[in-house]
């Protein structure tokens, strides 16, 4: 597991309260992780701030998963 990928997960485990190794990439922010949209955004904003990268609205729209963020944040790093 990368180190991008132990911190967003690390960044959600809190969010959701649950144990980080629960987790998968494949996991739905929505269906899997039981977030709402306003949960998906406070996500997002939080990345970026953890990573010191800005995810447009474009690439915002393309995250479902866990994995997709992961491979979002891994492109800008």
């Amino acid at each position: 597991m990368s180190d991008i990928q132990n911190k967003v997960f690390e960044l959600l485990a809190e969010k959701f309260d649950i144990a980080a190794h629960d987790i998968k990439l494949t996991d739905h922010f929505i269906d899997d992780l039981h977030g709402d949209s306003l949960d998906s955004v406070e996500i997002v904003q939080d990345t970026e701030e953890a990573f010191d990268i800005e995810i447009t609205d474009e690439e915002l729209e393309k995250i479902a998963t866990v994995g997709d963020l992961v491979t979002i944040v891994e492109s800008k790093k």
